[in-house]
């Protein structure tokens, strides 16, 4: 199911991206209709984020992230292409078109009716624990664990009354629905209540969206000591974590996420002043939940144990690592306390910070351990942590990280790097064989099908040439300078080629960049934003086509003379070719002779590839 190409125009040109984007960043106008501030993809101090409030996109000369008003939403929201434009749609006034036919729209429709139930719900509970004196209990327990009102709002936590059907009674929805949300069952003609009697933590998706509750026994209380909505048309555990809605942003701008165990453990992050945890929702980290994260940070740093799930745990974090190019670390936390308590004392929210600031990639934290469990200070202790560690270093599939470690594991337990070697030979086992010799990932994947989403056409190798690109940004920003003097043979690097062919297209060139490779986009939006500096002499635009023109005169009697090496004859005859050239360029660095000189050159440029090409090479002049 995707959506009418005529909406998505619509939404991408009516959409004001200075105001949907100044909902995350603080922008000062420049100069004419762009806009600057501090980029909310990288941290910095000195503003490099410019936005085009004409041509609708943006741009960050410091870490290069580029896009429109639907890939900003797409990344600081943390949502897919469809998600991004029901983001958006609402803000222009524009009710979305799905091409999966009526079928396609019930089905969202439908997620949108169990959501609102399950977030009346959130109210419901939420006021319940804030006012109700049947609360009373859970107030004072999360009192004790130094929660207090603004935590209470913040996380949205409620408390379920200890009653049969309260909130059954107070949704008042219907049977199918109120069952199909997991907050209830049907009796007969009676529905009942899922939770009863326990603080509750509302689950919500990404998008911010109420899918799901997790229940914690109150003390003395019925167990389990958490019970969690079974998995619903809108709650799929694998896909989903706990905290995510409010961890993306701080996620984007540190470029790491920290993943925890549990409700309380991303509270207590936050807590420390880290309001970038996530936890998984009682299930095992999946590569699902991989997937979704790396849309947020290059860097994990997991927040538990991760030393206790083995080798099969390893491998699946060495094949996420390799497949999702991600980083894995591992917080080194105090044995046996969790951040939810740590984070109850200013002491405890240090180090919880200190553990973070000093996560350790996988393997090392994993090295560390081993080494530390054993007396390095005798023979017998060193030659058992060299064993254990070397049988974690042998389950790494990159042959020279592998060597990396060996020579550390040699120099800490003292032992000669060739005795430790014969234990690299990795045993067989299930995930062998899905890694090359040289830690290469060896799988075939089936491209995913994006409904509304292009790559753009392919391009094997692009280059891009400095040179001309800034011919490119005077064509942009002042074509006139430069009337009937552009011509496509003047681009010689196949990146720069094709930003030329884009902005050549016609004067709605800015609506194609969809359509064309990152690489090419992303150069056109800078340009689009970076001013024109005029040379200290105040030379014109012409200056740096001139450099162009030449470069490519030379390299066009280069050919000529290679080709007429063979015949003396004909090697003579075009000597006052070389000489006329050589003067041309020459004129290109006085001001007074370049425009002459250009025309010149390009004259004999335009003869040149319309003998060789036909009318294949020429190209037409832009004009303004």
């Amino acid at each position: 199911m995707g959506i009418h190409e005529d909406d998505i125009e619509k939404v991408r040109n009516d959409a004001d991206i200075v105001a949907i984007v100044s909902q995350y960043v603080a922008l000062k106008k420049t100069g004419g209709q762009n806009w600057s501030g501090l980029c909310p993809f990288h941290n910095e101090k000195t503003p490099s984020f410019s936005v085009s409030a004409d041509k609708g996109f943006y741009y960050c000369f410091g870490c290069q992230q580029s896009g429109d008003v639907i890939r900003f939403v797409q990344e600081l929201e943390g949502l897919d292409f469809p998600g991004a434009m029901e983001w958006l749609a609402p803000k222009v006034g524009i009710a979305l078109r799905y091409t999966g036919g009526e079928a396609g729209g019930q089905k969202r429709a439908y997620r949108k009716k169990l959501t609102d139930v399950i977030d009346n719900a959130v109210d419901f509970y939420n006021d319940r624990l804030l006012t109700a004196p049947d609360a009373g209990q859970a107030r004072g327990y999360l009192r004790s664990r130094g929660y207090d009102k603004e935590i209470v709002q913040q996380f949205r936590l409620g408390y379920s009354p200890d009653d049969w059907d309260q909130l059954a009674q107070h949704l008042g929805a219907p049977a199918s629905d109120f069952e199909a949300t997991g907050l209830g069952s049907n009796k007969g003609q009676r529905q009942q209540d899922f939770f009863r009697g326990r603080v509750m933590f509302p689950i919500f998706d990404a998008n911010g969206a109420a899918v799901s509750f997790g229940g914690r026994q109150m003390p003395g209380g019925q167990p389990p000591k958490y019970l969690n909505t079974s998995e619903t048309e809108v709650y799929k555990k694998s896909h989903l974590l706990y905290g995510l809605n409010w961890a993306k942003r701080d996620a984007v701008s540190s470029g790491e996420i920290i993943v925890c165990e549990g409700y309380t453990d991303v509270i207590g992050f936050f807590r420390a002043e880290l309001p970038r945890a996530v936890a998984t929702c009682g299930t095992a980290l999946t590569e699902d939940h991989v997937k979704l994260m790396k849309r947020f940070a290059p860097k994990v740093v997991l927040a538990f144990d991760a030393d206790g799930a083995g080798r099969s745990a390893a491998d699946r974090f060495y094949e996420w690592e390799k497949r999702y190019e991600i980083e894995v670390f591992v917080a080194d936390l105090p044995d046996g306390v969790d951040p939810g308590d740590l984070s109850a004392t200013e002491e405890g929210r240090e180090d919880l910070r200190a553990a973070v600031t000093g996560a350790l990639p996988f393997l090392k934290y994993r090295i560390e351990r081993a080494l530390g469990s054993e007396d390095l200070s005798v023979p017998e202790g060193r030659a058992k942590a060299a064993e254990k560690a070397m049988a974690l270093v042998a389950e790494h599939p990159n042959e020279l990280l592998r060597d990396q470690y060996l020579m550390e594991v040699a120099s800490r337990t003292r032992t000669d790097p060739d005795r430790l070697r014969p234990m690299l030979r990795r045993s067989p086992d299930p995930y062998e064989g899905r890694f090359g010799p040289e830690g290469g990932y060896q799988r075939e994947f089936s491209a995913e099908s994006v409904d509304n989403y292009d790559e753009g056409p392919a391009v094997p190798s692009l280059k891009f040439d400095r040179r001309e690109a800034e011919v490119i940004k005077i064509l942009i920003h002042r074509p006139a300078d430069l009337e009937g003097r552009v011509f496509d043979f003047l681009f010689d690097a196949p990146g720069t080629r094709r930003a030329y062919e884009v902005v050549a297209s016609g004067p709605d060139w800015v609506g194609r960049l969809d359509n064309e490779p990152e690489q090419v986009a992303s150069l056109l939006r800078r340009l689009s934003l970076e001013p024109l500096e005029e040379s200290d002499e105040g030379s014109s635009p012409l200056e740096d086509l001139g450099w162009v023109v030449g470069d490519v005169a030379n390299r066009v009697l280069r050919d000529v003379l290679g080709q007429a090496a063979a015949d003396r004859e004909h090697y003579k005859a075009i000597q006052p070719l070389v000489q006329w050239t050589k003067l041309r360029t020459e004129e290109l660095s006085d001001a007074s002779q370049r425009v002459g000189a250009i025309d010149a050159l390009l004259a004999w440029l335009q003869g040149h590839f319309v003998s060789e090409h036909g009318d294949q090479g020429g190209g037409d002049g832009v004009d303004a």
